[in-house]
């Protein structure tokens, strides 16, 4: 309550009434037209190619700690075709025990390794370091098309045969075109995880719609960290793993530079689902915080523009203000059952299965409102968090003081790209 009487006494309220009103409208008009253009873009016919498909490495870099990894790991396994190459790097040796468990389920002609990556100091990206110990292993013989997946994708063969097709389908009218897949959560039981998916649910496919939307065929400018098809010449464009090791968001970094160099990014039509990390309180609050942040270093301009959407806080201020105002609380209603409704669809839209709808609706509509606490939050100079190390982060999304170990990853012969590999 402090908050609106600091508001009212620097605005007149009838200004502050028409702004919140303002935001309400525009959130809940974005709302209904990013849901209707999901819905409608998930129904579109599907890309159909007719032939032989390239041979690809699927690319598996694996954090520690991953619930299941031996069944993850075997989906992958699973989603390879004969004279397929399937890799993984690990950080421990529980989890290369489990990853080569998961190999001895691979049908003849798929190729297996487990790689352990090496241990460097310093600030940097571990996922990007774990690339560059994987890709310096690959040989002469190594296929040219690469599939890039994070460790808690649960692909099966038809999600796998259908993203190929669609890249082998786009490639016959873009060489240089780039794939990547957006995503969806399952497996969440507990309240945090269930709440750490609407984001994604809420933001970030409205965001990816409308960008397709208006790309006007220059595609994306990014990709997606979920899943990504890629080859290895696009790598040499930019330089390699190595650019990107500094940089906390190294898949929208991956797309801008390539799309820089005329090498697209497309939204395929395959939503892969991805497996709830186990989250508590602290670790839900660090994720969300990191995920804000990561918006906003990679994307600044979209990111303030994303304060016109913030209608579910904007409500409740409303009516908080005018609280003897039957208008004001009839308008929270509305913006409630707007928020349900289009999250109801979306996840419809993206194959999520809505066991309790009406418990769905109210919590889609507290984590739009916590949304606007992280994105305000973002704004801040707060350090991030990511597994067990706490990153200061500059403005072009590099770290803070980024520096790392070069000799350690030398010394596995894995620092520097190699060019034939």
């Amino acid at each position: 309550m402090e908050t609106l009487v600091a508001m009212q006494a620097v605005f007149p309220r009838w200004w502050v009434t028409w702004l919140l009103v303002a935001l309400v409208g525009f959130s809940i008009g974005y709302w209904v037209f990013t849901s209707a253009l999901l819905w409608y873009r998930q129904r579109r016919k599907r890309v159909s190619f007719h032939g032989s498909l390239p041979s690809v490495v699927f690319l598996r870099p694996v954090k520690r700690g991953v619930p299941q990894l031996t069944e993850k790991a075997g989906r992958l396994i699973a989603a390879a075709r004969p004279g397929d190459w399937v890799i993984f790097v690990v950080d421990t040796p529980e989890d290369e025990a489990a990853c080569r468990t998961a190999c001895r389920w691979a049908c003849e002609g798929v190729y297996t390794e487990v790689l352990t990556a090496p241990q460097l100091t310093g600030v940097w990206n571990p996922k990007i370091a774990k690339l560059i110990t994987l890709t310096a292993s690959l040989g002469n013989h190594a296929p040219e098309h690469w599939i890039l997946s994070d460790c808690e994708a649960v692909p099966d063969p038809a999600f796998m045969e259908r993203f190929r097709r669609e890249w082998a389908a786009l490639e016959r009218k873009c060489p240089n075109v780039l794939l990547t897949a957006g995503y969806r959560f399952t497996g969440a039981t507990r309240f945090f995880q269930q709440l750490d998916q609407f984001p994604s649910l809420l933001t970030l496919w409205p965001g990816l719609v409308v960008t397709e939307w208006a790309d006007k065929g220059k595609g994306l400018g990014y990709t997606l960290g979920a899943c990504t098809g890629l080859r290895k010449r696009d790598l040499q464009v930019i330089g390699g793993w190595e650019s990107m090791l500094a940089y906390l968001a190294e898949d929208h970094r991956l797309g801008a530079e390539l799309a820089k160099a005329g090498h697209p990014t497309r939204l395929s039509r395959e939503v892969l689902p991805l497996d709830s990390d186990p989250l508590g309180l602290i670790d839900w609050i660090r994720h969300q915080h990191r995920v804000s942040f990561t918006y906003r270093v990679c994307n600044p301009a979209g990111f303030l523009g994303m304060g016109l959407i913030q209608g579910s806080m904007a409500g409740l201020l409303l009516a908080l203000i005018n609280p003897a105002a039957w208008w004001s609380w009839s308008l929270l209603a509305v913006l409630f059952l707007a928020r349900a409704v289009t999250a109801l669809v979306n996840a419809a839209s993206l194959g999520y299965r809505v066991r309790h709808p009406a418990r769905f609706g109210v919590m889609s509509f507290l984590a739009s409102m916590i949304e606007t606490i992280f994105w305000a939050a973002a704004w801040l100079p707060l350090p991030v968090r990511w597994g067990r190390r706490t990153l200061k982060v500059g403005r072009d999304g590099q770290f803070s003081g980024a520096k790392f170990d070069q000799t350690s990853l030398a010394s596995e012969g894995s620092f520097h790209y190699q060019s034939d590999a």
